[in-house]
C-alpha cells in the first residue's frame, strides 16, 4: 500500500495536484488520529469508572458484612475488644480495600 502511495506521489511531482494530494492525505491522517484519541478518551473513562464503581461496591458489601458480624457477637466479645476502635479500624480497612480494588487497579 505504501508503494502505491509513493508511486502516486512520484507521478504527481511537478503538477499542481501534488499539494492537493498531500493536503488530502494529511487531513485523512489528522481525522484518523483525532478519532483514535476520542476512542481512547471514552474507553479510558469507562475503564476508570467501572473499576471505581467495583471498588466502592465491594467496600460497601464488606462494611455490611462487618456490621452484621459485629451485631451477632456475644457481649463477652466486646469486653475483650475495644468497642471505640472498631469503627476506626473498619473505616481504615475499607479505605485500603477501596484503593486497592478501585484506584490502584486503574493505575496498572
Amino acid at each position: 500500500d505504501s508503494l502505491s502511495n509513493l508511486g502516486t506521489l512520484v507521478s504527481r511531482v511537478g503538477t499542481e495536484g501534488l499539494m492537493n494530494y498531500i493536503s488530502q492525505e494529511l487531513t485523512k491522517l489528522c481525522i484518523a488520529f483525532a478519532t483514535l484519541g476520542l476512542v481512547c478518551l471514552v474507553t479510558g473513562a469507562a475503564y476508570v469508572s467501572i473499576w471505581t464503581y467495583t471498588g466502592e461496591k465491594m467496600a460497601l458489601r464488606i462494611q455490611n458484612q462487618f456490621v452484621r458480624a459485629s451485631m451477632n457477637q456475644d457481649a463477652a466479645w466486646f469486653d475483650n475488644h475495644d468497642r471505640e476502635a472498631l469503627p476506626t479500624k473498619m473505616g481504615t480497612a475499607l479505605v485500603h480495600i477501596n484503593n486497592a480494588i478501585g484506584k490502584q487497579v486503574v493505575d496498572v
